[in-house]
């Protein structure tokens, strides 16, 4: 046979009159046939999935691996230049490397040419990310058939957009919930049949759902990309966005519905961390979100309820949350303390919604005691009292390190002269009563380690006694194991509400403050709130 360029070498598909009847084996057909006699070219077969039925003799199969940050930007770089527009591959580089949740991904190849039609049609993400899997799974169901002209299976052609996104999100939900990221063919099949009984006739044999459903799991497969093979008979949606985001939209549909899912069902599983993003993906599609918010509130004020001890911290960082001055409200001042009290001072990342000025002062792994009365940003975003019983935690918490003591003093110094005020007067002399150090930084550090062997105790204690009387600060909470699992669960939860209810969805404002303001209260002041009413309380039918 003559060789020819391969774009030339077109088949007649006309001589062939079964091919279109048949697709899948047409392409077996033609591909076997023409790359066996046209032997000198280079032939590439792709498809959308990793495993089809047919191995061809002589090919080669490759998958297509996930990106690194270098290929992301090959890719889109080359996406925006073919759509001649450069410019706009800058602008959604920076603005992938400005929304961690979207780079990630973006390692996909799938997910990333999903993001590039998104922001090609848009200029930007939406800062709603359910609005964004919506767009992009909108590519894939609807833009996908529109611009390829696929021919669908006859049961799953039928099924109408809402009606195939109701049975994606039926299976995501099924799936999801019952820990599911792997599932057995027969396993979505009997799903997709429970599904398509419920549409159809109640008279419907069980041969034809059977085959029905057989050839919609197919459909998915090959048409859409949401779901993929894995390996024999084992099935896993393509990435676990598309079955977060389908499990929330099967929450959010049944809302009101005869179906027996409630927020209920959601809230049970406020404390484990692979539900996170369901709870985000379902406030962001709720129209409003304020019954889903008050019961992750109520979720959090139940785990110290009936705790006496626990509830006498929460009086104490009431107490002392009210009885300072800080550029900040009392949320923040209550979040503040209970950081600190626990231990938990390395993570300021929690402030970054109810105290953005101290969110911007603080970076990771700075050293609090060398920058404070140095940085004015930091003081100014912390206040006098703020910083005062930041330090008063950094100099009781020192265990095994005596050097740290006289460099927490040089920020006491600092401190008080930055405000123009004075330390309480024992205070003050117990920080005046440790020693001056040696300019020689070898005999500084041996200085120290004398005085904390002959002084350093006793000289904590007295200080430990001078901060509670004086500043209310440094008690000692004997909390047990158990205790502090609790304290650590509760802070997480507060922690995820703030998350919710700053992200992008859609809560009243009385709703909002009225969350914030009752963050970290203890009971008794939480029943002098007036709650606003939620329409689904916990335990409701």
């Amino acid at each position: 046979m003559k060789k020819k360029p391969i774009k030339k070498t077109k088949p007649d598909i006309s001589k062939y009159p079964d091919i279109s009847k048949y697709p899948d084996k047409g392409l077996k057909f033609l591909t076997s046939k023409f790359s066996s006699r046209i032997y000198s070219n280079h032939f590439v077969v792709t498809c959308r999935i990793a495993a089809r039925e047919y191995i061809f003799e002589n090919f080669v199969e490759v998958e297509v691996a996930d990106f690194d940050d270098a290929q992301v930007k090959i890719f889109s770089s080359n996406w925006f230049r073919v759509k001649e527009d450069p410019i706009k591959a800058t602008k959604f580089l920076q603005r992938l490397s400005e929304n961690p949740p979207i780079q990630e991904l973006a390692t996909n190849p799938l997910l990333l040419t999903l993001l590039c039609l998104v922001f090609g049609e848009t200029g930007d993400f939406p800062a709603n990310r359910s609005e964004l899997y919506k767009e992009g799974i909108d590519v894939l169901l609807k833009k996908w058939d529109a611009k390829r002209n696929i021919e669908r299976a006859q049961i799953y052609k039928n099924l109408s957009l809402k009606r195939k996104e109701d049975l994606l999100s039926y299976i995501a939900w099924v799936t999801f919930e019952q820990k599911d990221y792997f599932f057995k063919q027969k396993t979505i099949e009997m799903h997709v049949s429970t599904y398509i009984r419920n549409l159809q006739s109640p008279e419907a044999d069980a041969e034809s759902l059977q085959l029905d459903s057989e050839a919609v799991v197919k459909a998915i497969e090959a048409q859409h990309g949401l779901l993929v093979e894995r390996a024999k008979g084992i099935y896993s949606f393509s990435h676990l966005t598309f079955q977060e985001y389908f499990a929330a939209r099967e929450i959010v549909s049944s809302l009101g519905s005869r179906r027996s899912l409630s927020l209920t069902d959601l809230i049970s599983h406020i404390e484990e961390k692979r539900w996170r993003e369901i709870f985000l993906l379902t406030a962001g599609m709720m129209r409003e979100a304020d019954d889903l918010v008050q019961l992750m509130k109520k979720w959090a004020d139940m785990l110290l309820e009936q705790e006496k001890e626990l509830q006498q911290f929460l009086i104490w960082i009431h107490q002392k949350s009210v009885s300072i001055e800080a550029p900040c409200n009392l949320p923040a001042k209550r979040m503040f303390y209970f950081t600190l009290a626990l231990g938990f001072e390395q993570d300021f990342a929690i402030f970054s919604v109810l105290d953005n000025a101290l969110t911007h002062a603080i970076t990771p792994g700075q050293d609090l005691a060398l920058t404070l009365g140095r940085d004015s940003h930091l003081e100014v975003a912390l206040g006098y009292d703020r910083a005062l019983d930041l330090l008063l935690y950094l100099m009781l918490s020192i265990k095994n390190e005596p050097f740290r003591i006289f460099t927490i003093k040089g920020a006491f110094e600092r401190i008080y002269n930055n405000f123009a005020k004075s330390l309480d007067l024992e205070l003050q002399q117990l920080v005046e009563s440790l020693p001056n150090l040696s300019p020689s930084y070898q005999q500084q550090r041996q200085q120290a380690e004398r005085w904390w062997l002959n002084e350093g105790k006793s000289w904590i204690e007295n200080f430990r006694d001078a901060s509670i009387r004086h500043r209310n600060i440094g008690r000692i909470w004997k909390f047990n194991d158990q205790q502090r699992s609790l304290l650590k669960r509760y802070y997480d939860v507060n922690k995820f509400i703030l998350d919710c209810l700053h992200s992008d969805c859609y809560i009243t404002r009385e709703v909002k403050e009225y969350i914030e303001m009752a963050l970290l209260l203890p009971s008794d002041e939480i029943k002098k709130f007036l709650l606003p009413q939620a329409n689904n309380p916990i335990g409701a039918d």
